[in-house]
């Protein structure tokens, strides 16, 4: 796999993330994932890479699905009598 940046690139783009790796090394990352970045295959693989590379570098990520319609849609299909719990509180559509 070729990269499109330059290796003088790459540098400044490492030095700018080192500062948060350092800050959250070790440290559990919540990600919520949904919406749009679930509609196009190379915006999931892009999400994928992403995660395994905190990881890599030493963060917990966990990945939490962020609900939105298509979550909403199937839930009512599985369960006709299911709320959205932001739709109790007023929070919701």
């Amino acid at each position: 796999m070729t990269s499109p940046h330059t290796a003088a690139e790459k540098a400044h783009i490492l030095s700018e993330a080192l500062p948060y790796i350092q800050r959250f090394y070790d440290k559990t990352i919540v990600i919520k994932y949904g919406g749009n970045a679930m509609t196009e295959r190379h915006l999931m693989e892009a999400f994928a890479k992403d995660v395994v590379l905190l990881k890599l570098v030493g963060m917990n990520p966990v990945v939490v699905h962020g609900g939105g319609g298509g979550a909403h849609r199937q839930g009512r299909q599985l369960h006709p009598r299911q709320e959205n719990a932001g739709q109790e509180q007023g929070q919701g559509r």
